[in-house]
């Protein structure tokens, strides 16, 4: 990690931040970084346990605007449940902290609204990816722990297939491509 100095635009939640160096935006991850940090602050990048580049405008965009949907406590939580997941698994690629706090933001919701998705590949999902899935329990445990809800356990494998596409680098539609060819094959 680099000690280029960014500059704060705004804390995201406790652990994170929105940085820029006046040519690239940063997410900057790390206990208590967006607690600490104040708008206009200068902090080094290798003052973050994690640190994201928004590449493109386009990608800048949808990250900043998942970001802007999702609630700070929630943002929260997620991030301190994918904390856990890395224990577990080792480097998650950093987007995850946005995508997969989106997704459970819309699955909060869904669940406000007495809307619950079934996951018909749960099973396979299961046995495709037990590591992440083994992860994605822990992490739903928290999840509901910390935000006094019940997602469904069918929560589990859409975060599993989050997990392993942090861990691919990928999009969660490769290991959904790999469930599905599972399926398909022993059917």
């Amino acid at each position: 990690m680099s000690n280029e100095i960014v500059y704060v635009q705004r804390a995201l939640n406790n652990n994170a931040a929105l940085a820029s160096d006046g040519t690239s935006q940063y997410v900057l991850i790390g206990r208590g970084i967006g607690f600490r940090a104040k708008a206009g602050e200068s902090l080094r990048l290798d003052e973050s346990e994690k640190t994201y580049r928004l590449l493109d405008s386009v990608t800048k965009a949808h990250y900043i605007d998942m970001i802007n949907r999702v609630d700070l406590k929630v943002f929260d939580v997620v991030s301190s449940a994918i904390d856990l997941a890395g224990d577990l698994l080792g480097a998650l690629d950093l987007s995850l902290y946005v995508v997969l706090a989106d997704h459970l933001a819309f699955a909060l919701k869904r669940l406000q609204n007495g809307i619950t998705i079934r996951n018909p590949l749960l099973r396979e999902i299961k046995s495709v990816f037990p590591d992440e899935f083994g992860a994605g329990e822990l992490m739903l445990s928290y999840l509901n722990a910390s935000l006094d809800q019940q997602l469904p356990r069918d929560e589990v494998a859409f975060i599993t297939l989050h997990l392993n596409a942090a861990r691919r680098g990928s999009s969660v539609k490769e290991p959904l491509r790999d469930t599905n060819a599972v399926f398909r094959c022993c059917v």
